[in-house]
């Protein structure tokens, strides 16, 4: 049993420092933002035994906050409906929590993640608060004298560069610094339009797909994936040297369709792709929403593919999302036609009885800079981005470690599945030992 008692110790409504000038009352959602459902994202950064004082670094945060939100004046709004954002500056909600225990004292990562972000965070399918509130935070102290920030944003608003963005400015504004903030770009290159088809979203039905679906951890250190990378180049003469994100995406798909039950002939990966350098002229790094899109690859072959095939096709399919597919996003038919292909999922087609294509959803974390996001106490020590209930079915978010060289992965399957996917050889071989709490080194546990 736990030795763990959390208590709630205060909630604030943080404003904007200034109030949102008239001009910029109502903020425009692109047309990338129509189509993310209502979730919160949480990115949870654990610091161990900072200084100052608990009550100084919660005095601190508030006050940066209120200074941030000047810049991201639409976070203290509420979303109206699926184009515009009012910017009332009703504020952030701010939850002050603690822990009456020490991070060794948790058995699993479900104990403690789940008790970081406030209840409604995380409820599936999406409350009407989630529809509404851009917004959530909730600062944890431990008893040991840790802290761990939640930071809960609406995927219908940001994604995870933009969230970056917010975290690193808030950071810099905790500390005293200057920093340019976001851009607000994409709503006018890209500007909301009536929808009229269904978009795919794989978070349908994800209560009832969590009773048999389980999400774990797994983490593949610099060391492991150099010799991964070093093991797929080995078996092919003409193959540029994968990237540590081909590298871990190309294995999880492997050992995904191995462990399946019920293999197809055909499986699918969606790879979610940043289109903010992609785009001609390139955005800025802070440009402010969901800039991103789905690359889709398709394996056709009978057996496992090996890895150097795998990554040959995701990176094919990866560059597909260049300037002028993007150019072409902006077309309605295009836009339907798309939409239309990404439908096929892994049930069975009720006419033919044929087994459509089992589909993956992979996502990648990787190269942001929220290992430096300093609010004054020094770095943090670990930075997560995923709670199990927010990972979609045949789902994949890859991170950075602390070290920027290794990954950290977080993947939902299915139990069984799950069981011998974690059991082959060739994943024992590249995942790292000792993904317990008592290896995270967070210094938390004194």
């Amino acid at each position: 049993m736990n030795k763990f008692d959390f208590q709630t110790i205060s909630k604030h409504t943080i404003k904007p420092s200034l109030p949102t000038p008239n001009h910029l009352k109502s903020f425009h959602l692109s047309f990338f933002d129509q189509f993310p459902p209502p979730v919160y994202v949480p990115v949870i950064l654990f610091y161990s035994n900072p200084n100052p004082s608990c009550e100084e670094k919660i005095d601190l945060l508030k006050k940066s906050l209120s200074e941030t939100l000047t810049q991201f004046y639409m976070l203290a709004g509420r979303i109206r409906d699926n184009t515009t954002v009012e910017c009332n500056d009703e504020g952030v909600e701010f939850f002050e929590g603690k822990i009456n225990g020490k991070i060794s004292d948790f058995k699993t990562l479900d104990d403690i993640l789940y008790q970081l972000v406030p209840p409604h965070v995380y409820s599936i399918p999406a409350p009407s608060f989630a529809k509404e509130v851009p917004l959530v935070i909730q600062v944890n102290m431990f008893d040991c004298g840790g802290i761990a920030i939640a930071v809960c944003m609406s995927h219908k608003i940001a994604d995870a560069a933009s969230i970056t963005t917010f975290i690193n400015s808030w950071a810099s504004a905790s500390r005293g610094e200057f920093s340019a903030g976001p851009t607000f770009d994409s709503n006018i290159l890209f500007p909301a339009r009536q929808i009229t088809f269904h978009v795919p979203d794989p978070y349908e039905d994800i209560s009832s797909q969590n009773e048999k679906f389980v999400t774990k951890r797994f983490v593949f250190d610099a060391a492991k994936l150099t010799a991964l990378r070093a093991k797929i180049i080995g078996t092919s003469s003409t193959m540029k040297y994968p990237t540590r994100v081909e590298a871990v995406s190309a294995l999880i798909w492997k050992l995904a369709v191995k462990s399946s039950r019920y293999p197809s002939d055909v499986s699918l990966v969606h790879h979610v792709v940043n289109l903010r350098k992609r785009i001609d002229p390139p955005l800025s790094n802070t440009s402010f929403g969901n800039l991103v899109s789905m690359a889709t690859t398709m394996c056709t072959s009978s057996t496992v593919a090996e890895l150097d095939e795998l990554v040959g096709l995701l990176r094919e399919g990866i560059n597909q999302i260049n300037c002028e597919y993007i150019k072409r996003m902006q077309d309605d038919e295009f836009l339907k036609s798309t939409a239309e292909k990404a439908a096929v999922n892994g049930s069975k087609n009720e006419a033919s009885d044929e087994t459509l294509p089992t589909v993956y959803w992979m996502s990648s974390w990787c190269n942001f800079s929220l290992y430096e996001s300093d609010f004054g106490w020094g770095n943090p020590a670990w930075v997560t981005a995923s709670l199990n209930l927010l990972v979609a079915e045949n789902g994949a978010i890859m991170m950075d470690t602390k070290c920027g060289k290794g990954i950290e992965v977080w993947l939902k399957l299915e139990e069984e599945q799950m069981v011998r996917f974690e059991h082959d050889h060739e994943l024992v071989e590249f995942v790292s030992l000792g993904q317990g709490l008592e290896q995270m080194e967070l210094g938390l546990s004194t």
